[in-house]
């Protein structure tokens, strides 16, 4: 499937969400309860529901009822700074990475 600029543009946007959500309990909390909310202060026009599921890869989903759905898992445990360190794509959980979703992309 050829993804196009605005689904990519959507993932970049919600890749950041989700790191914002990963480094502030709060926010993190906002996004699962008030999802259309955060979505709207965030200047996404889209509905989407979260799904918080930790053996995912987070990220923007295609649902099957044609929406979206946001992919949260909790946040990884890092140590203060491991987000800026050259090492921190090793010292993350199996299974987690820095760039949610397209974020790096």
């Amino acid at each position: 499937m050829k993804l196009t600029s605005e689904f990519k543009s959507l993932e970049i946007d919600t890749a950041r969400l989700i790191a914002r959500a990963w480094s502030d309990s709060n926010f993190y909390q906002q996004l699962v309860n008030n999802t259309s909310q955060v979505l709207r202060e965030a200047g996404l026009k889209i509905a989407a529901i979260v799904r918080v599921e930790d053996a995912a890869t987070p990220g923007l989903r295609l649902a099957a009822d044609g929406g979206y759905e946001i992919v949260l898992s909790t946040p990884p445990q890092l140590e203060d700074g491991v987000l800026y360190s050259s090492q921190a794509q090793t010292d993350l959980a199996p299974g987690y990475s820095l760039c949610p979703g397209a974020f790096c992309s």
